[in-house]
């Protein structure tokens, strides 16, 4: 569920990543075609205020041309030559008074805007008296020599004193046309750079969108993507190094197995090839010690094959229970009963004393707990099982147990686990075994409930484990509710103290129960080792 749930994370991750992605380059899309747009209308808007400019400065060049053609027509001294000047001043004023036309009103035919700005309308009426007083001159001279008789034609002077005063009206209007004019090409120039610099602006405001957008694509998609190809990276990389720990691990744990297995298989085999040597020669009792060894070491044998199974079981599911009112005195001298009588010699729940060490059990007999039978057992055999294999012959061991309120404020506690939701609310017994051994480095504690887990001072040395049972206690403790730790100061001698916590059964409980027998049953399913 954890691995489904993270692919659909990253999945939904990668979906959001690539919708910022796609519409951040789209909008870049949008804003690049907008800005094509933009210099386009720019590029049109500067012809077309070229061209105005070029006609504009036309009319100046066509005024002085038709008082340059006028003052011709009326002072010169050969008539022959009068005949071209009156063409040119037809030209001039057929192509001035169009091209003024075309910039009051405008003309798209010559590229020329449609309308005007105010300003331009109003230069415009200004040199409107000058302009009709120019034109009118122009047009009298050109109907006077239209309308002349034949033997007035313009090559003869009798027709000149009549052209003067047309002339002369001309000349007068031409200065203020000229400056009415340039007042008109200084407005069309300013109103043409302000359209270029707004234009401009457009243009720096797009490409300011375009690089925000480009800045937000680094910002919520490239960062992001390369933060979570970073962590992608790290995480193989810490995968790996994982799956190398657990390669040495794995391999370490094959060489315990391989030894905890062979000592007591060859135990087995010698045991049974002495009793077939001895035969039905042998005492009696000398042969049910012979075969006791041999059944102590067969069990030794399955107890290590039913931990390992039970720990490649119990990998990433929680273990089938049946909790039930438990008598918790009967059940840890049950415990201790299993275990060899040379080492521990009889256990008293009163003394707990024998002639190999002494075993003390401080457990009132009417205190009970809520747990599955069967897994609280494989717990008290794993947790006593190490308290005899890493502490010497003849040093102590305590076993007690009390309300877990009561210890609040004692030492130290460290470890892992965590109280189940189910029991959360019922009263804790915690129970504690301390020897007097080895103890475990306080640096070590934290990873001591790990799976695959040996010290490294016991890699070295010459005791020998799987490195599973503290990981079986641990999983089997959390999933009856309860929590388990270590106390150790690491100093030889000292030892450490395991605790655990379970819920403590209720005289609700105790009272639907059976029969007080039915609370020590041991369940078959596992037959725990130390």
């Amino acid at each position: 569920m954890s691995s489904m749930s993270g692919q659909l994370s990253e999945r939904a991750v990668t979906r959001r990543l690539t919708g910022r992605y796609i519409l951040a380059l789209a909008t870049i899309v949008v804003l690049t075609v907008l800005g094509q747009i933009v210099v386009q209308l720019s590029l049109a808007e500067q012809s077309s205020d070229a061209r105005v400019l070029n006609i504009a400065a036309l009319q100046n060049t066509l005024s002085e041309r038709m008082c340059k053609a006028a003052l011709a027509i009326i002072v010169g001294t050969e008539e022959d030559a009068r005949g071209p000047y009156v063409r040119e001043l037809r030209d001039d004023v057929a192509q001035w008074q169009s091209t003024q036309i075309a910039l009051q009103r405008g003309d798209p035919s010559l590229g020329l805007p449609g309308q005007n700005s105010p300003q331009v309308d109003h230069l415009f009426a200004q040199i409107a008296p000058s302009f009709n007083t120019m034109l009118d001159g122009a047009t009298q001279i050109l109907i006077t020599i239209d309308n002349a008789p034949p033997v007035q034609l313009p090559t003869t002077p009798a027709l000149i004193p009549a052209l003067v005063p047309q002339v002369q009206l001309i000349l007068s209007a031409e200065p203020d046309f000229v400056v009415g004019m340039n007042a008109i090409i200084a407005q069309y120039q300013h109103e043409a750079e302000g359209r270029v610099a707004r234009l401009q602006i457009v243009e720096w405001g797009l490409l300011a969108v375009v690089l925000l957008d480009v800045i937000l694509i680094a910002l919520l998609v490239l960062r992001p993507a390369t933060r979570s190809v970073g962590r992608s990276i790290a995480d193989l990389v810490r995968a790996q190094e994982r799956e190398r720990e657990l390669a040495a691990l794995k391999d370490q744990f094959i060489i315990d197995a391989n030894h905890e297995l062979r000592t007591p298989i060859m135990a087995l085999y010698n045991n049974l090839e002495v009793m077939d040597a001895l035969g039905q020669r042998g005492a009696p009792e000398q042969r049910e010690r012979i075969l006791q060894r041999a059944l102590t070491s067969g069990d030794a044998v399955i107890r290590l094959l039913t931990r390992v199974l039970d720990t490649a079981a119990l990998e990433g599911k929680a273990p089938r229970l049946e909790p039930q009112p438990l008598a918790l005195a009967s059940m840890v001298q049950s415990v201790l009963e299993t275990f060899d009588p040379r080492e521990i010699g009889e256990a008293s729940l009163q003394t707990g004393s024998s002639e190999s060490r002494a075993v003390t059990v401080h457990i009132v007999p009417e205190l009970r707990v809520l747990a599955d039978e069967g897994r609280l057992r494989q717990v008290l055999t794993n947790l006593v099982g190490n308290a005899l294999k890493y502490s010497a012959p003849g040093t102590p061991i305590g076993i007690s147990a009390f309300p877990h309120a009561s210890a609040e404020g004692g030492g130290r506690r460290r470890g892992r686990g965590r109280q189940s939701d189910a029991t959360s609310g019922a009263e804790q017994i915690q129970i504690s075994v301390r020897d007097h051994g080895l103890g475990v480095p306080p640096r070590e504690i934290p990873k001591l409930f790990n799976r695959f887990v040996r010290l490294e001072r016991d890699i070295a040395g010459t005791v020998r484990g799987t490195g599973v049972g503290l990981y079986m206690c641990r999983v089997l403790v959390e999933a009856m509710g309860g929590r388990i730790w270590v106390e150790s100061s690491g100093v030889p001698g000292e030892g450490s103290t395991f605790s655990f916590t379970l819920p403590e059964a209720s005289a609700e409980m105790i009272g639907e129960a059976a029969s007080p027998a039915s609370a020590s049953v041991t369940a078959p399913a596992l037959r725990p080792a130390p």
